[in-house]
């Protein structure tokens, strides 16, 4: 055989570079398929929940030495310390448990600005994905009423007790009012920032968008188990909400949308109440547990 014309040339050996020098080429990025990527972790938010009960305990414990003290709304501490029914009467009472919860949720509120402060390159706005559905507001707000007509339908077949410890705090129409007003207007925003804004971000990211769901449902329909009683049935109608609430801001991806629809649930239960008790004039004789409103963790 002959050998080939313009045969080419060898090539040179091309000189190693230390591996210091080497041109280093970018790692595949890896893509989170929940499409969330919160700046937080799982243990700011830990940090959060244990931070938040141990300020609700603490500001319980000063309002109860305060009240007490100065024999506010006939209270004596010395009973307090020693009497265990005066002092089950005084965590029921709204004129004392009220400014705690209020208080617990402003402190709750400035950790998880100073959270995303110091973790994120973003406004909080922007971190919590909080984007107001303009011009589709009021929609959300009606859902949230029929999703609480379905609850009332629903939880009438189930053996939910005659009686809930949630019910102590409807004994008055001022209570009443009073707690219309913190289910309302402060404990869904409140609820919804914090389970679904900074909770389910980082168990979607984690666990994937369905076990996100579940578990963040699960979390809010527990941290109402006591003011329930932890019946089964009441907590299962909470779950419902919770994953409900849960499935809008995966949906939405924004934290705002579940904030109406909780807002219209909440609104529509008390409504209903208002309307089923005379405009809160027969407490006594209409309470029942199937207005299951969420709001007071105390």
């Amino acid at each position: 055989m002959s050998t080939p014309l313009n045969p080419l040339p060898p090539q040179d050996p091309q000189p190693q570079l230390p591996a210091e020098m080497a041109p280093s080429h970018p790692s595949p990025i890896v893509v989170n398929a929940s499409g969330e990527n919160p700046p937080w972790t799982g243990w700011d938010v830990l940090l959060l929940v244990i931070v938040f009960f141990l300020i609700v305990n603490i500001l319980g414990a000063v309002a109860m030495v305060f009240v007490g003290s100065l024999h506010l709304f006939g209270y004596n501490l010395n009973q307090l310390l020693h009497n265990h029914s005066e002092l089950d009467r005084l965590s029921h009472d709204l004129r004392v448990l009220l400014p705690v919860q209020l208080l617990s949720y402003a402190v709750l509120l400035m950790l998880m600005f100073w959270v995303v402060g110091l973790r994120g390159q973003q406004g909080f706005l922007e971190s919590v994905r909080w984007r107001w559905p303009h011009g589709r507001w009021p929609v959300y707000l009606i859902a949230g009423a029929i999703l609480a007509i379905a609850v009332q339908v629903l939880s009438s077949h189930l053996p939910i007790p005659p009686s809930l410890p949630i019910d102590r705090f409807f004994q008055t129409a001022t209570q009443a009012y009073l707690m219309a007003i913190l289910g309302v207007l402060v404990a869904p925003f409140i609820e919804e920032l914090f389970f679904r804004g900074f909770l389910y971000p980082v168990l979607a990211r984690r666990w994937g968008v369905a076990a996100g769901v579940v578990v963040t449902a699960l979390a809010f329909a527990l941290v109402h188990g006591a003011q329930l009683g932890y019946s089964w049935a009441a907590l299962l109608m909470l779950l419902l909400v919770g994953l409900v609430l849960t499935m809008v801001r995966e949906r939405t991806k924004s934290v705002a949308p579940g904030v109406l629809l909780h807002m219209g649930y909440n609104l529509a239960l008390f409504v209903s109440f208002f309307i089923a008790t005379d405009g809160f004039r027969h407490l006594t004789t209409v309470l029942n547990s199937r207005f299951l409103v969420p709001g007071c963790h105390h």
